[in-house]
């Protein structure tokens, strides 16, 4: 199966359209205040705007982090103003954003937190999970990866995670274990749109994300992965 490339953070107009360019089709919009990447809901109605015609093979992710109803409500609303809901779903980590995706009954991604006991993952609208890398880098440390994968794997294929998606986040210099990529389902790879790619505060270098996504997909065939980024 071939993975899927998704962006996170996209803050504009202009960077989503260079991107778009390389064939990536997900996208991650941040709506979380104290984000780096927080993207003012008429500039990110602009980039919907743009992606009009594409959403059909596109998919668009909200991230929010403790935000009041009435703020979650008037996005989705003035969202649905330009487009139909499709492929439109929320990203959240906290239990009590949960109520929003319940509210405007959209699906959701999970920022996984290792507490498998959370009511979150029983959820209907719960459409996948998102594991960091740097977890997977931590329990490498602590000699503990191994096991994770078996019994993570074991959820994806006949447990609680069955019908759900799995995102690998990580950064664009950061090393992925062959063993993550060989041995976890990896629906699709996601990266943040941050200063590793830019040369000012929201400023895209066109160069060095191309470097960095040349040298990230040799580093997925040189881990032995039979997964690919989709490219152009």
């Amino acid at each position: 199966m071939e993975s899927q490339f998704r962006l996170e953070g996209i803050y504009n107009t202009q960077s989503l359209s260079f991107f778009m360019s390389f064939g990536v089709k997900e996208w991650s919009f941040d709506f979380r205040p104290k984000s780096f990447n927080f993207i003012q809901q008429y500039v990110f109605n602009d980039c919907i705007n743009l992606l009009q015609n594409s959403l059909a093979t596109h998919s668009v992710s909200m991230r929010f982090l403790n935000e009041k109803d009435f703020m979650v409500d008037k996005i989705v609303n003035d969202l649905k103003e330009i487009s139909p809901l499709k492929n439109i779903t929320f990203e959240l980590s906290e239990t009590s954003d949960v109520a929003h995706a319940e509210r405007n009954k959209i699906p959701f991604y999970w920022h996984y937190n290792f507490r498998l006991d959370s009511a979150v993952y029983q959820n209907p609208l719960l459409k996948g999970i998102i594991l960091s890398a740097a977890d997977c880098q931590r329990m490498q440390e602590s000699n503990t990866l191994g096991r994770f994968i078996i019994e993570f794997s074991k959820l994806k294929t006949e447990g609680m995670f069955k019908n759900q998606e799995l995102i690998l986040h990580f950064d664009w210099t950061q090393e992925l274990m062959s063993s993550v990529l060989d041995f976890l389902p990896i629906d699709a790879f996601s990266l943040p749109i941050n200063h590793q790619i830019e040369t000012g505060y929201r400023q895209v270098n066109q160069e060095l994300f191309k470097d960095h996504w040349t040298l990230l997909q040799k580093q997925l065939l040189s881990n032995g992965s039979t997964k690919s980024i989709n490219g152009p």
